[in-house]
Formats: structure tokens, C-alpha cells, sequence
């Protein structure tokens, strides 16, 4: 409980100094077709956003339940995480960002308890133009993954209408993974690349993605998603649509992968994902 109450509190108590923050809280339902482990589940997330002269903080909780199939599984997945990041912006344009990823409880899989790290260093050409690159370390305990992020971004404006472009690349690389039977039939390394497009009209939000290549063990979301599970995603599509009311912001979005089950080798898994969320601008 005092996980999820913390973003919360946090920005509250800090926004009674006049910072700039923010709350956002999510539910998400997930289903599977043709896997041999999962059948469906969802996953709540409250999380808050601290800004404050050039420092930026966050803090997400997320918390997962998804229902499996038992055999071969004997319960049901019960998974937490905390996700954080502290963000400074120098007056020349450079940002640097330091990620923090932990996997709280997770009751069935080798996974549990595992730690990431990560540190990145970012530019701003100019309003319309930046760059990042982020480095992730995560120690699954039983393997190693490093993770190396390249994502660019371009804003475009017509008339009322503000069109930013992202891409993004990402380079996977294991170590100790041949040791256990979770990771054994995962490759070395991996490179996939996506393509993001969000928009702004009025009080409107629109959005759409695509990531190509294979991945495994991938942190996505700028730091706050951990594909922990032994599933290798190969395509993934989405597709969103927000709207401002007041202070708040509600968007709800739609996304589409395929996948193999690396244990057993379990290919052509289809996996859905729809999820709301609320966020609130103090």
C-alpha cells in the first residue's frame, strides 16, 4: 500500500511549495491468444511527475495480476515494480537522466527482485529537435541484460496543430542466459527499431507506433516497462486517442504484438493490451 500512495503524497505535498506536478493512474487489461501459460490479466499503475526549477522526478507503481493456465503453471502471476527517474535539464541544452527499475514481488518466475539501472545524456538542438541516449543495466539474478537506447524526436507544427515524430532504436545484450531453462532460448543479443507519431489539436491527442525486430527482456517506456517475462515480442502496434478536460487529461490506447514463449518455444502468441488512463495537473 505505501507504494502506491507515495506518488501521491509526494506531489502533494511538494505542489503546496507552487511546483509544477502531476498524477496519472492506469488500468489495463491484457489478453493472450495461443500461448501456453497466460490466458488474461490487468494491471493498475499510479504515478506522479515532480518538476521543479530544472530537476524533474518520477515515481510509478505498477501492479500486475494475470491468470494462467495449470497446468503447467501452478498459480496465477502476482507481479509489483517501483519505477523511478530524476531528470536535469542544464541551460545549454543538455539533459542528463538517471532510471531506477525494481521488480518488487514476483511469485513465480527467476525474475524476482530484479534491479535496473540506468544513466543517459540527452541535447536539445533547439525547441523542435532532441536526442537521447540511455544505457540499462538489470541484474535478473540468474542472467545480465545491458540495453543501449537511441531515440530521436522532431516536432512539426501546421497552423493549430503541433505533430511530433519519434524514433527509436534499441540494442539488447545478454549474459548467463544458457544457465537456466527461463532464458536458455532467448539469442545473445537483439536490435529493434520503432516509429512513434503523436499530435496535438486543440484539446485533442492523437497517437500511433510501430516497433519491428525481435526484443527479449526489453525496458521500454523510457525506463517505466519491463518485458520481464520469457516472451521475444516481434512486432508491436498501437494506436491512441486523449482528450483535455480542465486540468485533466484521459486517453485510452490499444496495442498489438506477436510473440514466442521462449521456453517451450511456443511461437505466433497474440498479445492485446487496452489501457485508460487519467491524468491530473496540479
Amino acid at each position: 500500500m505505501k507504494y502506491i500512495i507515495m506518488p501521491l503524497l509526494v506531489a502533494t505535498f511538494l505542489q503546496a511549495d507552487g511546483l509544477k506536478s502531476s498524477i496519472t493512474t492506469t488500468y489495463e487489461s491484457l489478453d493472450f491468444k495461443n500461448s501456453m501459460q497466460k490466458d488474461n490479466g490487468v494491471r493498475y499503475s499510479l504515478g506522479g511527475v515532480i518538476t521543479k526549477d530544472n530537476s524533474t522526478y518520477k515515481l510509478t507503481f505498477e501492479r500486475t495480476i494475470t491468470d494462467t493456465k495449470k497446468p503447467p503453471l501452478k498459480e496465477n502471476l502476482l507481479v509489483s515494480k517501483l519505477y523511478a527517474e530524476y531528470a536535469y535539464k542544464f541551460t545549454n541544452g543538455i539533459k542528463i537522466n538517471l532510471n531506477h527499475l525494481n521488480i518488487l514481488s514476483d511469485n513465480l518466475v527467476p525474475t524476482n527482485h530484479a534491479k535496473t539501472y540506468g544513466v543517459g545524456l540527452g541535447y536539445s538542438f533547439d525547441k523542435n529537435n532532441f536526442i537521447n541516449i540511455t544505457q540499462y543495466y538489470t541484474d535478473f539474478r540468474e542472467f545480465k541484460s545491458y540495453q543501449s537506447d537511441l531515440k530521436l524526436e522532431h516536432k512539426i507544427f501546421f497552423d493549430k496543430m503541433m505533430l511530433k515524430v519519434t524514433t527509436i532504436a534499441k540494442y539488447i545484450k545478454l549474459e548467463d542466459y544458457k544457465n537456466n531453462f527461463f532464458s536458455k532460448n532467448a539469442d545473445s543479443d537483439y536490435l529493434t527499431a520503432g516509429i512513434k507519431l503523436h499530435s496535438h489539436y486543440k484539446d485533442y491527442h492523437f497517437g500511433t507506433g510501430i516497433y519491428l525486430g525481435k526484443r527479449a527482456f526489453a525496458i521500454m517506456k523510457d525506463g517505466f516497462a519491463l518485458q520481464h517475462h520469457a516472451m521475444e515480442f516481434n512486432k508491436t502496434y498501437m494506436v491512441g486517442i486523449g482528450k483535455n478536460i480542465s486540468n485533466s487529461i484521459i486517453s485510452i490506447k490499444y496495442m498489438y504484438a506477436i510473440a514466442t514463449e521462449l521456453p517451450m518455444q511456443n511461437k505466433d502468441v497474440k498479445v492485446q493490451n487496452l489501457i485508460l488512463s487519467l491524468k491530473y495537473n496540479f
